[in-house]
């Protein structure tokens, strides 16, 4: 199998969007946070809306717990069509088209959260659509816990944690004009072991921020990180400043310094 495997002693770490544009078919593995469902919905697909990468691709989010709902009923051609066209100002014949011509990026999103019982429905009409119209690029997310799930012909990368640097970027990037200083926040983090490392997961890094610039400490374990977190999250949302803030995880991700593990 081609990609990144568990058990290797080397692991080479390479940009998101690098890997995109290099393989048609791309399974992405990633723990619960690390940004995959964000990586697809508001990087890869908006990119591709602006120009800004891949600009002759259509991007299609497809969220696949939905799709199971109907698995049975429709192929994923047909639920494109019905989730989508309402909101395209295209023909059918012309999404079609674009697929067909393989100028489409279809964005399969969360296998692990579709149930048991449809998932082998599911994954053989993945397989069968990928194979029909191969000249699309296809990827899939999903969480490592589930990686019972594999397609033969997918290229596998796992989202890397954040190193040491990658949290002091995106530190400095959050704490920018705020009245907490980065250096005094990541003090405290590397300070702190426990806390070291749930900075390398980006969800938890960026809740660790925003309780730590509302309080000046962190919560005593991950639950109370996760009530605390959301709590400063909700107060925060509507918020340029936030908007800002929080889109720089996901800039990482994609950019050289960061990305996925092959």
């Amino acid at each position: 199998m081609e990609g990144w495997v568990f058990g290797k002693t080397t692991e080479t770490r390479f940009p998101g969007m690098e890997a995109v544009e290099k393989y048609r078919k791309l399974m992405i593995w990633g723990n619960p946070g690390a940004g995959k469902t964000t990586f697809l919905k508001y990087y890869i697909a908006i990119q591709c809306i602006e120009g800004n990468f891949l600009s002759d691709y259509l991007p299609i989010f497809l969220t696949l717990r939905d799709f199971a709902e109907v698995a049975d009923k429709q192929g994923i051609l047909e639920y494109i069509h019905q989730e989508f066209l309402p909101n395209l100002p295209r023909q059918e014949s012309d999404l079609q088209e674009i697929i067909r011509e393989g100028r489409a990026i279809i964005l399969f999103d969360g296998l692990d959260e579709v149930r048991e019982v449809n998932v082998e429905d599911v994954i053989r009409k993945i397989r069968d659509f990928s194979d029909r119209y191969p000249a699309n690029h296809f990827i899939i997310t999903c969480r490592i816990a589930a990686r019972e799930y594999t397609f033969d012909k997918f290229t596998e990368v796992e989202v890397a944690d954040f190193d040491d640097e990658q949290i002091s970027r995106f530190a400095n990037n959050w704490f920018e004009n705020k009245s907490v200083k980065p250096e005094y926040f990541l003090e405290q983090v590397r300070e702190n072991e426990r806390v070291l490392e749930l900075a390398t997961n980006p969800l938890l890094l960026t809740l660790l921020c925003l309780v730590f610039e509302e309080s000046g400490d962190f919560p005593a374990n991950r639950s109370e990180l996760y009530k605390e977190g959301f709590r400063c999250a909700i107060k925060k949302m509507g918020c340029q400043a936030w908007n800002s803030t929080s889109s720089s995880l996901w800039e990482i991700i994609a950019s050289k310094e960061g990305g996925f593990i092959e």
